[in-house]
């Protein structure tokens, strides 16, 4: 092997082992906390920590699904509403965030371009701002404590989303659509057929971001919200620790459970995912 050769191999393993290194850091804390889901509480206490349950046990994740308390509300009614939140969430993200993104993207328009500046300048108010508004209009068309204020706006559009969804499209070419005309397809047809296959990246990347930003949504189901039978898990988990809080190894559980669901559709998406946020501002 020449010295180049040499040299290199060399660098490579030095990159590895550092990316190794600072990614064993990074995971310590998940690497614990599900080793401690699996600890009695004494074990969890004790000095210097143990990696490893001695023993091993499961009644930590036991215990959530089968509590006969009447005063706990069950954990897996606040991971139901989660499921239906961030699935209604998600659904009305993709519709909205399409529609609107190929309008912007294709159709013709005269003040096409100073709508959308006024769609961006939408992001430059703090959320903050706009709940006493929305709390007021939820209450007057009776959306309080209900899941409905938390799925339905998301119908109307997301503006990040949007601006996401038209720089993917405008890097699509046009001659697409052009070769589709002559064929005499429609704009529905070109969206359906056309386009909507070929932005299966940024629509997966859509997925992932809003169903992670909405499952793990904390302040906006706390507003809206005031029944512990509507809780989403963020909230329950806070709720959940005041009521159990000297039960860590049952937290701890709780807490790994609420991460899955994110892990799951992450990796299952991740090639898209990765492909969706590296092309969708090549093109402005």
């Amino acid at each position: 092997m020449s010295k180049s050769r040499k040299k290199v191999f060399m660098v490579k393993i030095i990159k590895y082992v550092v990316l190794s290194v600072v990614g064993i850091i990074f995971m310590a804390p998940l690497i614990f906390l599900v080793s401690n889901s699996f600890k009695t509480f004494s074990q969890i206490i004790q000095f210097p920590p143990s990696l490893i349950p001695k023993p091993f046990i499961t009644t930590n994740y036991t215990a959530l699904f089968d509590s006969t308390d009447p005063n706990y509300i069950s954990f897996p009614t606040f991971i139901v509403n989660s499921l239906i939140v961030s699935v209604g969430v998600v659904i009305g993200t993709v519709i909205s965030t399409v529609l609107v993104g190929y309008a912007f993207a294709r159709l013709p328009c005269r003040l096409k371009n100073f709508l959308f500046i006024i769609l961006l300048s939408t992001l430059m108010i703090p959320p903050s701002v706009l709940v006493i508004p929305i709390f007021k209009i939820y209450r007057d068309i009776h959306f309080l404590n209900t899941l409905k204020a938390l799925i339905v706006p998301a119908f109307f559009g997301n503006a990040f989303f949007i601006f996401f969804m038209r720089q993917y499209i405008m890097g699509i070419p046009y001659e697409l659509d052009e070769a589709a005309y002559i064929d005499g397809a429609s704009r529905f047809t070109i969206l359906w057929k056309i386009l909507l296959p070929l932005c299966k990246p940024v629509i997966i990347s859509v997925v992932v971001l809003e169903f992670v930003w909405t499952w793990t949504d904390f302040y906006t189901p706390l507003i809206y919200l005031t029944s512990e039978s509507k809780m989403t898990l963020a909230v329950g988990l806070a709720m959940f620790q005041g009521q159990r809080q000297a039960l860590l190894g049952l937290l701890a559980a709780a807490t790994v459970i609420s991460i899955v669901p994110m892990v799951v559709l992450f990796l299952a998406a991740q090639k898209y995912f990765v492909e969706g946020i590296s092309f969708s501002g090549l093109k402005s």
